[in-house]
């Protein structure tokens, strides 16, 4: 799940190599055609954007079991490769499928203390921000290429090992401290070799963060109603990071931005903190129920899974991924 995460975060990863300069190649026809720059780039980039968006409204599928592009044998391996993690419903659930039937488990979301760990880690680890001190633009946005494409192979190997071994947490705070020692040496170093360094290193750790966080919740929030709220609720917090993230950075800072660097060291900290007390509580809940299970015998067990009305990660049978 955190490799196909990867993957399609990659791409936006991707575009911000390569937005800065392409924005400052657009912005050069200001005049053109009578139309101002911003509205070039508009044109240019929002065009290409809205024609995908009707390709894909009829080319994705609802399900992996109903895709006519699948044969039967990938569709089955689709399917249990879902079910692997922790899907229980092979159909694409969103707040438009909200009923009666399941509003409770939409509610659930929103009083979930793991739910709201989540959006805190989301928060802190979104707000760290990088700039680099070039005063011309087009060199600005030349050099913050690489370290937005060195990030994405970055991510999509750490996403990939994180599948394979069946961890979240370290992975994500191995991202975190891999973004810390970047902060650490744009605070300390002055030389700007050095700097470029640091926010190479920065970068390519900060975005380890989001696909294996995010598969790390996916996989610790059912039902499929109560994740979709879950999800919702994570990506507001991510998204509302811009609101410090993008405003730490002052010209009065310049030419070091200390400031803006000591409060991205200060986030990342507090994330790695987070993401080890969420482990801990997450495997507590564990050893609770392995502990009520030994206490039974196997006919109690048995009658007791098949007597328990709780559903999703609520399960008496529900294994939290750490």
């Amino acid at each position: 799940m955190a490799t196909r995460i990867a993957l399609f975060w990659g791409s936006t990863v991707a575009a911000h190599a390569y937005a800065g300069i392409l924005a400052y190649g657009i912005l050069q026809l200001r005049g053109s055609g009578g139309l101002a720059g911003w509205q070039w780039l508009f044109l240019i980039e929002g065009i290409p954007t809205v024609v995908v968006a009707i390709i894909a409204l009829f080319y994705l599928p609802e399900s992996p079991s109903t895709w006519t592009m699948f044969t039967v044998e990938e569709r089955i391996l689709a399917v249990k490769r879902l079910e692997e993690d922790g899907e229980t419903n092979h159909t694409h659930v969103t707040l438009g499928d909200l009923d009666a039937s399941n509003k409770k488990q939409a509610i659930k979301a929103l009083t979930d203390w793991k739910v709201w760990i989540y959006m805190v880690m989301f928060f802190c680890g979104s707000v760290p921000n990088t700039r680099m001190g070039y005063d011309d633009k087009l060199s600005a946005n030349l050099m913050s290429a690489p370290p937005y494409v060195g990030a994405v192979f970055v991510m999509i190997t750490a996403a990939y090992s994180s599948d394979i071994r069946k961890d979240r947490a370290f992975h994500a705070i191995l991202g975190a401290s891999i973004c810390m020692i970047g902060y650490i040496i744009l605070n300390i170093c002055v030389q700007r070799p050095a700097l470029y360094t640091g926010v190479c290193i920065a970068v390519s750790g900060i975005f380890v963060i989001n696909p294996i966080v995010n598969a790390w919740l996916t996989s610790n929030i059912a039902p499929d109603m109560k994740k979709s709220v879950a999800t919702a609720m994570a990506v507001s917090a991510n998204n509302s990071a811009g609101l410090i993230g993008s405003n730490i950075y002052r010209h009065s800072d310049a030419p070091r931005y200390l400031r803006g660097h000591r409060i991205n060291l200060m986030f990342i900290s507090l994330f790695i903190i987070l993401a080890l007390i969420q482990r801990f509580l997450l495997r507590r809940e564990n050893n609770l129920k392995r502990q009520e299970k030994s206490k039974l015998t196997p006919e109690e067990l048995q009658e007791l899974t098949e007597s328990d009305k709780k559903i999703g990660d609520e399960s008496f049978d529900f294994v939290y991924r750490l």
